[in-house]
């Protein structure tokens, strides 16, 4: 399959899968819950909404254990740490 796509279409192609791999996965998970309440397009845009950068999440918990370690030094925690 891949011999009768151009090099340029390559990229578009790679998108095409991944972007349909993701929503096979997102149908499966959505089909998986019983109580589910909402269409699979409401499902999907909600996932799609609440998706975070990897960056982001990598600080959100390095200021999470940064609070976490202050909270343990108010308390007399010098023992602790990263």
């Amino acid at each position: 399959m891949l011999s009768t796509i151009k090099w340029r279409d390559v990229p578009d192609f790679l998108i095409t899968m991944f972007e349909e791999q993701s929503n096979d996965e997102l149908w499966r998970i959505y089909l998986s819950n019983p109580l589910r309440e909402d269409t699979f397009n409401d499902f999907k845009q909600k996932i799609l909404e609440s998706n975070r950068p990897k960056e982001q999440v990598e600080q959100e918990a390095q200021a999470a254990a940064r609070h976490a370690l202050d909270m343990l030094d108010s308390v007399g925690g010098d023992s602790f740490g990263i």
